[in-house]
């Protein structure tokens, strides 16, 4: 079997990370980038010693996928699927990107007749798992694995594939035992988890100190798990555009990238105020579960003058990091309940001539909205969509603290 980027493979006799590098990539100087992926899995911790038997994920590089001069010549104002040798413009394409899902996705229609091309419907079939970027001109948006399709029957047959970052295995695998660990930070039980799976990380922010005690049930969704304890600490966990985890801060102070303000910015859709009080809460209490006993210890919301409570379960035991569960319980609350969506009426900022992107500053200012003076968002997820109506991008917007250990400032 063929060593393949995406997939795993077992390492044969007389097998080394160079060979295999020359095998999936056609290069020995990548045999680093296997290495990186899965050196927490090979038994001997020496790159230079691998054993027949042996199972490694081959990493995909993104890099490699799209060569540089194809990426060079690319119209700005297309979507381009490569996939294998081949590359296609979609007749219509959602691409998703967002700040704290950890993993993005596309949604993609090609023309296309089964049988056809071999080498195509090898490369689209179920089980297949195939590397695909989707790029927007030459600039990649979602590096990731094929995992849906679905194929039309009638005439002009169409394939639509779904293609998510391969970061989406931590959304949709479970825990593996331990279920518990005792004194361990988010940074080393991050390591523990999601590198054996071949995933690099990217700390982009501090973690902060050791947990007292970390508990999971059997059969809990990895991300759901690690996205709890990423919020009692204060962080995001996002993905890059190919196959490493990022934990991450949300950009809360800087310049806006725009201003965006109702009946004035053209191609502005969406001005409208969907927002539930039943979704809030006056004080959140969060409770520690820990081998030294429990505590407690409690954030207020003062905008909300009612008196509604709720309670979290966090796994600390000392009252500095109980405080921040508490604080970040609050504020995450708070961000579900003031996210809202905004269609812009092209892929670019018209301010900076840059495709609109997660984590960027932008001021609204909306009578219809309750913020006619202006607020400063931050957004938090970008949708960009192509069909017979044009480009455009669904862009969803959060006040900024709600991702701070701050008191949240709203805009009304």
């Amino acid at each position: 079997m063929k060593p393949t980027a995406g997939k795993y493979y077992t390492i044969q006799d007389e097998n080394s990370l160079s060979q295999i590098s020359i095998r999936a990539y056609g290069d020995f100087q990548y045999w680093p980038r296997i290495w990186d992926a899965n050196q927490t899995i090979l038994r001997s911790g020496n790159p230079d010693l691998i054993f027949p038997g042996e199972v490694i994920l081959i990493p995909i590089i993104p890099e490699l996928l799209i060569p540089k001069t194809a990426q060079a010549n690319r119209d700005k104002n297309k979507v381009y699927i490569d996939i294998g040798g081949f590359t296609f413009n979609p007749v219509t394409a959602s691409i998703s990107r967002t700040l704290d899902t950890v993993a993005n996705a596309a949604t993609v229609t090609i023309p296309y007749e089964q049988g056809e091309n071999t080498e195509l419907d090898n490369l689209v079939k179920p089980k297949s798992f195939t590397p695909v970027t989707v790029s927007i001109g030459g600039e990649p948006i979602v590096t990731g694995v094929l995992y849906g399709r679905q194929s039309t029957t009638e005439t002009g047959r169409s394939l639509t594939m779904t293609i998510y970052t391969a970061t989406v295995d931590l959304v949709d695998s479970a825990l593996k035992p331990p279920y518990e660990y005792n004194n361990i930070t988010f940074k080393e039980l991050l390591i523990k988890i999601v590198k054996p799976m071949g995933y690099n990380i990217t700390f982009d922010a501090d973690t902060g100190g050791a947990f007292d005690r970390v508990t999971a049930t059997k059969g809990q969704k990895i991300f759901d798990f690690l996205r709890n304890l990423a919020r009692q600490r204060g962080v995001l966990l996002s993905c890059n555009t190919g196959t490493d985890l990022v934990v991450t801060q949300a950009k809360t102070i800087g310049a806006p990238v725009a201003t965006l303000e109702e009946g004035v910015t053209e191609g502005v859709t969406g001005w409208q105020l969907n927002h539930d009080d039943r979704q809030s809460f006056s004080v959140y209490r969060a409770t520690g579960q820990s081998p030294f006993g429990n505590e407690e210890a409690t954030a207020q919301d003062k905008n909300v003058p009612r008196t509604r409570f709720t309670d979290i379960t966090a796994d600390e035991a000392t009252a500095g990091n109980l405080q921040t569960a508490a604080t970040w319980a609050r504020n995450k609350t708070i961000a579900d309940t003031l996210t809202f969506p905004l269609t812009v009426a092209d892929w670019y900022n018209p301010e900076t001539g840059k495709l609109w992107a997660e984590n960027e500053l932008v001021v609204i200012k909306s009578k219809s909205m309750f913020i006619p003076y202006g607020f400063t968002f931050l957004i938090n997820r970008v949708e960009y969509s192509h069909g017979s109506t044009g480009r455009t991008t669904i862009l969803n917007f959060v006040p900024p603290t709600t991702y701070t250990q701050g008191e949240v400032v709203e805009p009304w």
